[in-house]
């Protein structure tokens, strides 16, 4: 399972309201196999996925340079919000990840002069979610892309409020190699080039077999949603903090509630999860055993075509022969038959004469010759192997 690995496990550390809380396991995962030397985020707002990429980042020990830019100012999809947004990402920014942390307060116009062309390993595009916005926000920053890089798009599967990213997406779905995760409002992951890590190019493989697709949805479906439940039990223990005193039984209630049915979603749907994988795993072993046994086969028909070309090889060049020189090869032919029915006769010749014919016609017999007796044999035997 190379679309799955330790660090698709990893909590986050920093977890803000956000709507691409349920990609925080994807993100860590397209890092650890992407091993990206350079990310840029184009639209970050609370931070949640810049800082994703970041703590990944640590966690493997990469030197990556993470970029987030954003006007920290909102827009019609995201909503406007005040400067209390901005001085939060920066102060976690400048207090978890300094040296690997840098904000870009610009448009994404002005924040391309900042950035080298070619260098860009793994780009997020989640800024305006118009068409027009979308299109213009990739499209302007292919000449930063490294020569094989990944885009994310998120939004994929928002279809209101004049969101266009689903459109776009299904152009570049036709021109690159990509895979499109359906939970958490969508997220799309392109691949623009050709030379990708193994892990990252078997995700774009599986794209094209709707069980492996379906299967690896579902998984990061369930990890996301951990994370998710994990940002309601925060905000509900919150309220339930601040609530005044005569309400705490009853917010204690329906937290403890919410907590039981969570957790028995999540065994169900681990439950159902691990039937499936060990299902996957037993159709790949049945299909590696029936592999095994064709390859056995063909490598013992080789072989016995290899022991029986010298066989046949023999035979065509005493048809040679017998075409030059057919009175010699009949001459020879008569001498076999003659002393093969010599030899049967006893009497009148004695035992010894016979043992002496019958050697004589062996040597004779075209058959023993061109050795075609135990290959024939052998061809009989293997045959009736194959036919039981």
């Amino acid at each position: 399972m190379q679309y799955l690995n330790r660090f698709s496990l990893m909590k986050p550390d920093y977890v803000p309201e956000s709507a691409w809380l349920t990609h925080g396991p994807f993100a860590f995962w397209i890092v650890s196999e992407l091993k990206p030397r350079r990310i840029v985020e184009l639209g970050s707002h609370h931070g949640y996925s810049f800082f994703a990429f970041c703590q990944a980042v640590r966690e493997m020990g990469l030197k990556s340079e993470c970029y987030a830019v954003d006007t920290w100012q909102g827009d019609e999809h995201a909503g406007f919000y005040g400067e209390d947004v901005y001085q939060a990402v920066k102060q976690h920014s400048q207090q978890e990840y300094p040296e690997i942390a840098t904000l870009l307060r610009k448009t994404f116009a002005e924040a391309r002069a900042d950035i080298e062309d070619g260098s860009v390993d793994l780009l997020h595009v989640d800024g305006r979610h118009l068409y027009e916005d979308v299109k213009e926000d990739f499209e302007t920053w292919i000449p930063k892309l490294a020569e094989n890089a990944v885009v994310l798009f998120h939004d994929t599967e928002v279809r209101e409020r004049d969101f266009g990213v689903w459109k776009y997406w299904a152009e570049l779905e036709e021109k690159y190699p990509s895979f499109n995760f359906h939970h958490g409002h969508g997220l799309g992951v392109l691949g623009v080039g050709q030379d990708f890590p193994p892990a990252v190019r078997d995700l774009f493989a599986a794209a094209k077999s709707p069980e492996d697709a379906e299967l690896i949805r579902a998984t990061y479906n369930i990890l996301g949603h951990a994370i998710s439940d994990q940002r309601e039990h925060m905000a509900l223990a919150e309220r339930v903090r601040k609530s005044p005193r005569g309400n705490y039984a009853r917010e204690y209630a329906e937290f403890t509630a919410h907590i039981q049915r969570l957790q028995a979603e999540f065994a169900q749907e681990r439950a159902k999860l691990t039937a499936e994988l060990e299902q996957a795993r037993q159709e790949l072993e049945r299909q590696r055993g029936r592999a095994q046994s064709a390859l056995a086969e063909e490598i013992a028909d080789h072989q016995l075509l290899k022991n029986a070309t010298p066989a046949v090889d023999a035979v065509v060049a005493d048809l040679i022969d017998a075409r030059s020189h057919p009175f010699r090869n009949m001459q020879r032919w008569l001498s076999f038959k003659v002393l093969r029915f010599l030899a049967s006769k006893n009497p009148p010749f004695s035992a010894r004469a016979a043992a002496r014919f019958a050697r004589s016609a062996s040597k004779r017999d075209p058959r023993q010759t061109y050795g075609l007796d135990a290959t024939i044999a052998e061809t009989e035997n293997t045959g009736s192997r194959k036919t039981r």
